[in-house]
């Protein structure tokens, strides 16, 4: 949603770390943040440290819309980094 608002990445990897630094964020919303870094990263051709923020999302898999979407983001992260059975693995 940020790049449809015309944000460049390097602003929306600043504002995503912000507000991942917060103390008081609701584990919803820090998942989707970092699932948002994490395709930033994958946008900017660093796909180990967006399977890195993907690992730490705890959240997202308890209803079928964020499972989705996880698997989704977490199997193109993995096809960038040549793992190609696990990202269809994921997908299954």
């Amino acid at each position: 949603f940020l790049y449809e608002a015309g944000g460049e990445a390097d602003e929306i990897e600043a504002v995503l770390r912000v507000m991942l630094d917060m103390d008081e964020i609701e584990p919803e919303l820090e998942d989707q943040g970092r699932v948002m870094l994490a395709q930033v990263r994958l946008d900017d051709d660093d796909p180990l440290q967006a399977l890195e923020l993907l690992d730490q999302v705890e959240t997202m898999g308890e209803t079928t819309e964020g499972a989705v979407y996880l698997a989704s983001v977490r199997a193109s992260v993995l096809l960038a980094l040549g793992r190609n059975d696990d990202a269809i693995a994921t997908l299954r």
